[in-house]
């Protein structure tokens, strides 16, 4: 079957795009090592006496996979009971689990960087962002200020679901051109 011109065009736009973005995405030994590191700070955290966690979760371009090389950063959401937590002040609880990140990680810079902790690995840096939920709004959390003082409210896990519903809207080709 011979393909009219304007098909033509089209399959070969989508076939250079492909080489593109192969050459931008995280490669699969890149994506292999943050989830490693992911999965070990999460489990250090989880086993820790001094902070006590409700949950985590990947946020920004890593997790709605728009992320491009160079690495740059990944994203780190925790979630911290709060009960255990509601007096620890924002600088508080940075150094609780920056103590715990930097056990987990002792020859890797780990430092607080307001409103979170930058863990330097060679590869990239995570950002790891300690949150508090809202009982009654699973999407609204309170992070540090990024002035240091108090609290500011976000809501990290929008993006994500709005992404996923556009992509899916785009049949899948939202995402990649992002």
């Amino acid at each position: 079957m011979t393909l009219l011109p304007y098909e033509r065009a089209k399959q070969s736009i989508l076939e250079e795009f492909e080489k593109l973005r192969s050459k931008i995405e995280p490669n699969e030994n890149e994506k292999s090592s943050i989830s490693a590191s992911h999965t070990k700070m999460r489990t250090m955290l989880e086993n820790s006496t001094d902070v006590k966690i409700v949950g985590t979760f990947l946020t920004g371009s890593y997790a709605r996979d728009t992320m491009i090389r160079p690495l740059k950063d990944v994203d780190f959401i925790v979630q911290v009971h709060y009960g255990q937590h509601k007096n620890d002040t924002p600088m508080q609880l940075l150094n609780k689990i920056s103590r715990v990140l930097r056990s987990a990680y002792p020859l890797t810079p780990v430092i607080i960087t307001q409103p979170c902790i930058t863990v330097k690995f060679s590869y990239c840096h995570f950002e790891v962002v300690p949150a508090i939920g809202f009982s009654d709004n699973e999407e609204l959390f309170k992070i540090p200020a990024v002035s240091g003082l108090g609290w500011q409210q976000t809501y990290p896990k929008i993006p994500h679901k709005w992404m996923t519903q556009e992509n899916k809207q785009a049949g899948g080709l939202f995402k990649p051109t992002v």
